[in-house]
């Protein structure tokens, strides 16, 4: 039984982990958007540095070359797919995470009590992308469009 958390190299990761960011990542970077497209490039450059086992999920974490472009906005997160595991009642949901334009972290969390020692990836629905704030996402602040 595995002791949480653990933090495992890319070599010594569990193969799911890993496995599942290659199968989950790029569906989320699909959107049709300067930023995205800039994450696309990054991702297919990026190596993992360490996978995080939190007990109810893991993180992911990507090195990208300083060269890599990025895109703005430069701090965002989001997307999500329902991804049905192997012993778990509920399926696991995750988020993508960009910092200063770069493609940091990977997340997948579950809503159960643990994670399965069984955790083979049964099937991924419902994807939803990653997306950029709108830029007018705001307070509303300095929008002269309003009376």
């Amino acid at each position: 039984m595995t002791t949480w958390p653990a933090t495992y190299t890319a070599e010594n990761a569990l193969r799911n982990a890993t496995g599942l960011g290659e199968l989950v990542v790029p569906q989320l970077l699909v959107a049709d958007h300067p930023a995205i497209t800039a994450l696309r490039a990054q991702y297919t450059r990026c190596s993992i540095t360490i996978v995080e086992m939190t007990g109810v999920g893991f993180f992911v974490n990507y090195a990208v070359p300083d060269d890599a472009s990025v895109g703005v906005p430069r701090d965002f997160a989001g997307g999500n797919a329902e991804i049905q595991i192997a012993g778990l009642e509920y399926p696991a949901g995750c988020v993508l995470f960009v910092r200063d334009g770069k493609l940091p972290i990977f997340e997948v969390y579950i809503v159960d009590d643990a994670w399965p020692e069984d955790d083979t990836v049964l099937g991924v629905e419902r994807v939803v992308p990653l997306l950029p704030p709108a830029e007018n996402q705001s307070s509303g602040a300095g929008d002269r469009t309003k009376g």
